[in-house]
């Protein structure tokens, strides 16, 4: 028996645009708190790493605009239990990569 076709109505678009909307405030923040920072504190720059503070604004923009969905719930729960997996599944990639390849 197929699955009845999940339908976006009026409420669906205006509570996923409004969820941008934050996250993208969000992540502007984020970015003037990160040139902050590295405008007073250079020496805290490490030129010869990962540049790990845009990765960090990045993930702020994404856990805003699912926190926002998820609390006005048009975000199914199967599909967080599969941001969650895929999380840990990234983790545990970078872990193991930085532990074994990057010697």
């Amino acid at each position: 028996m197929p699955k009845a076709p999940v339908h976006r109505d009026e409420r669906t678009v205006a509570v996923d645009n409004a969820a941008g909307n934050l996250a993208f405030k969000a992540m502007t923040w984020l970015l003037v708190i990160d040139m902050g920072v590295h405008g007073m504190l250079p020496e805290w720059i490490d030129w010869n790493g990962f540049p790990i503070d845009i990765v960090a604004v990045m993930m702020g923009g994404g856990l805003t605009w699912t926190w926002q969905a998820w609390r006005n719930q048009i975000i199914p729960r199967r599909d967080i239990y599969t941001m969650a997996a895929s999380v840990l599944l990234a983790i545990a990639v970078a872990v193991l990569a930085q532990r074994f390849l990057m010697r």
